[in-house]
């Protein structure tokens, strides 16, 4: 590049070494932030586990036993024993951190005491909680029956029957459940797809 100065007095500006240094900048620039982080990948170990995994060890410490008549039983120490092992009911588990909850199912299966879970204690707790659940399941049902049993209650629920309870329970009034035009024109259209899918599981099931 040349700029004319003065009468006849030229100067030349050659700046090719100062392009040369600008250019080698921008290649060693990237080059030396991307081979630092290889470096950072390499030679650092990135922690893969949550707080609440780390809250899991503090609680537990967990060991697979193999005895000699090569039973399996999990050996687990506890921190605070004696305020898992108390009862708790259903909205008390549902706030209970993972761990605790972990934790009082441990005690009640642990029947001995000796802070192993034998395959025997863990075949019994497994079916006393499965026949409680059917027996809950069956006590639940039999009050739904009854609740929509009821015009007549005599043992058999019908289509009337039960989408009268649909619709009370959808928080619609008493006096449009019993008289209602059967297609729903006041009604959203969610709910009257519901109707019409309920309607035809209960024609293929009649």
């Amino acid at each position: 590049m040349k700029i004319q100065a003065l009468g006849n007095m030229k100067f030349s500006l050659k700046p090719t070494n100062c392009n040369l240094s600008i250019q080698k900048l921008s290649v060693c620039i990237p080059l030396t932030v991307y081979l630092f982080f290889i470096c950072l990948l390499n030679f650092t170990s990135v922690p893969l586990r949550s707080t609440e995994r780390k809250t899991l060890e503090q609680f537990f410490k967990s060991t697979i036993v193999q005895n000699k008549d090569k039973s399996v039983v999990l050996s687990v120490n506890v921190l605070d024993k004696e305020s898992l092992k108390r009862n708790f009911n259903i909205e008390d588990r549902k706030n209970m951190p993972p761990t605790e909850l972990l934790a009082s199912i441990f005690f009640k299966v642990d029947k001995n005491g000796d802070k192993l879970l034998t395959i025997e204690e863990l075949s019994e707790y497994i079916h006393l909680e499965t026949q409680k659940h059917i027996n809950e399941g069956i006590q639940e049902n039999y009050g739904l029956f009854m609740s929509i049993d009821r015009d007549p209650a005599n043992g058999v629920v019908s289509w009337t029957e039960y989408h009268k309870y649909f619709l009370l329970k959808n928080g619609l009034g008493e006096d449009y459940a019993d008289r209602h035009n059967e297609k729903h024109h006041e009604l959203q259209r969610s709910l009257k797809e519901l109707i019409a899918r309920d309607r035809a599981s209960w024609s293929e099931a009649a």
